[in-house]
This record gives structure tokens, C-alpha cells and sequence, in this order.
């Protein structure tokens, strides 16, 4: 096992961590009603991987401007990041050009906040 995560219910809403909950309340508080947990997207590769199955990364959070993505966090705490999510974050990056932000859910965000 990779991590220590344990399960937290937050608003009706599983998350596998008490990290990935408290970026959720705490988003939630910075932009109401514009957080969602996306799907997980397809990224751009030269072939799948050795099960036939595409490559795919799944952001923890999106926020909407408008109805659409304006930009995505993914939950992370300390500095344990494995070889395939750092992978799978800068396809992601390629794939979309669209900014995704580590956070904690701790302090101040990484990013400058504009409701």
C-alpha cells in the first residue's frame, strides 16, 4: 500500500483520505457550488498500456467558471508523490492545457483566489 489514507465522509460524500475531505470543504468554501469530482480523462499517448487499456489520470477536483473546468486540484499532503502520478500529472498538463494544483487543504492555496 502506498499510503495511510483513511476513508472520511464529508457532506454525504466518501473520500479516500482526510486530505482529499478537507480540500473538498475547504474549495467549497472558496468557490460554492463550483467544485465537482471530474471523470477520469483520456490522455494523449502513443499506445495504450500493455492491457489494451488508454491512459488516463483523474484529477481529485475541478472548479467551474461558466459550467466549465477552470482549473483542477488534486489532493496531496507531504511530499510522497509516486513515479506514475508524476507521470500521469504532466500528460495531464499536455493533454489539456489546463492548470492543476497540488494542495493540502492546509494554509492558502497555491493559486491566487478570484471568485
Amino acid at each position: 500500500r502506498f499510503s495511510n489514507a483513511q476513508p472520511t465522509t464529508v457532506d454525504g460524500i466518501r473520500f479516500p483520505s482526510k486530505v482529499e475531505a478537507r480540500v473538498w470543504r475547504r474549495l467549497n468554501e472558496l468557490f460554492p457550488g463550483r467544485v465537482v469530482r471530474p471523470r477520469a480523462r483520456n490522455l494523449w499517448a502513443v499506445a495504450p498500456d500493455e492491457r489494451g487499456v488508454p491512459l488516463s489520470f483523474k484529477p481529485d477536483f475541478a472548479v467551474l467558471k461558466d459550467g466549465r473546468p477552470d482549473f483542477f486540484v488534486d489532493a496531496k499532503s507531504g511530499s510522497r508523490r509516486s513515479r506514475d502520478w508524476r507521470r500521469g500529472v504532466a500528460a495531464f498538463r499536455a493533454s489539456y492545457s489546463a492548470p492543476i494544483w497540488e494542495w493540502s487543504g492546509e494554509k492558502n492555496p497555491p493559486w491566487e483566489v478570484k471568485p
